[in-house]
C-alpha cells in the first residue's frame, strides 16, 4: 500500500458519470516506487500510452494554530459518482 517500503500498483480506470449511474472502464495500469524519503517513481501504461515520472513531495507537515498542529488537508469523494471529489492542502501560510 502507499506508504510502505514495497512497490504499489492498481488499475487505472476512466469514470463517466451520466446523472443517475456511473461506468467505470479499465484504461491501463500504474506502478508507484518508493526511491527516497518524499519522492516516488511512478510507471504507467494508460490507453496505450506509456511513461515514467519521479514525484516529489509538495506540502509537508501542518500549520501550528495556538501552539498545536492543525491537520486539516484531506479529501473528499463519493464513492457512488467516481470521478468527482474536493481536495484541500493546507500548509503554513499555503492553502490549495
Amino acid at each position: 500500500a502507499p506508504g510502505s517500503h514495497q512497490v504499489w500498483s492498481a488499475p487505472v480506470y476512466r469514470a463517466a458519470w451520466n446523472g443517475s449511474s456511473r461506468t467505470l472502464t479499465p484504461i491501463g495500469n500504474i506502478v508507484l516506487t518508493p526511491r527516497a524519503t518524499g519522492q516516488l517513481a511512478v510507471s504507467y501504461n494508460i490507453d496505450g500510452f506509456t511513461g515514467a515520472e519521479t514525484l516529489d513531495t509538495f506540502l509537508t507537515g501542518c500549520p501550528v494554530v495556538n501552539g498545536t498542529p492543525l491537520n486539516v488537508s484531506a479529501h473528499w469523494f463519493d464513492e457512488a459518482s467516481p470521478g468527482y471529489g474536493y481536495s484541500v492542502q493546507v500548509a503554513g501560510n499555503y492553502e490549495f
